[in-house]
């Protein structure tokens, strides 16, 4: 009778050893804090461009002059046109007009020989059969305000040319006339939300503790 109660001991002994040793990967669980991305609305400002309101006061030519060194004549003043556009902003807000320039330029003996061959003038063959520069100029101008955009026939060459054996004209067109204009619109934009949740993790335990996790 006493070997049995001892090897019951033994066995006994042995099972609660077992049971408490940290054998097993047991689980538990625990709150868990993350961030998800909220969208939400809200309203941006940004810079859009508009039409301007503008009116072209007139158009007119001016002329500079260099000197150059001729022979007979030693130092001369040779003249070039300025083409001149007068602009004024008949709009409420700031705005910026741009202009391009075209000169046309011929010699005197190919715009006779074009005027016979054509039957135009001579004003008319200087567009039809004259080469062409372009170049192009802007201004800014304050509601109200009005301001002139020169742009010169020597700028718009490469060569400077002795006008006494060239005909020549210019025009001008207004590519374009804006303002900046103050804009809202509504983007989505995201903010981080915190929230909890329950995760299952582990840690080393008895079978015991696995044991009552299960049930």
């Amino acid at each position: 009778m006493k070997k049995i109660v001892i090897s019951i001991a033994v066995v006994v002994a042995v099972v609660l050893i077992i049971g408490f040793a940290p054998l097993m990967d047991v689980p538990y669980q625990e709150i868990e804090t993350y961030y998800v991305d909220e969208p939400y609305e809200a309203m941006e400002t940004y810079i859009d461009t508009m039409p301007l309101s503008y009116k072209i006061v007139k158009s007119y030519t001016d002329l500079e002059s260099y000197e150059v060194w001729r022979m007979v004549a030693g130092k001369v003043k040779i003249f070039f046109p300025i083409g001149c556009v007068v602009v004024k902003n008949t709009d409420s807000g700031i705005g910026t007009v741009n202009i391009q320039f075209t000169f046309y330029q011929l010699t005197e003996s190919m715009a006779q020989f074009l005027v016979e061959a054509l039957g135009e003038s001579k004003d008319e063959v200087v567009k039809t059969g004259g080469s062409k520069k372009y170049d192009s100029g802007n201004l800014t101008l304050e509601p109200g305000e009005t301001g002139t955009i020169r742009y010169s026939f020597e700028n718009a060459i490469e060569d400077k040319l002795v006008f006494d054996y060239y005909l020549w004209d210019w025009e001008y067109t207004v590519t374009q006339a804006t303002k900046p204009v103050e804009m809202e619109r509504t983007i989505t934009k995201y903010r981080q939300v915190e929230q909890e949740r329950t995760v299952t993790r582990y840690k080393k335990g008895s079978i015991f503790q696995y044991l009552l996790f299960r049930f």
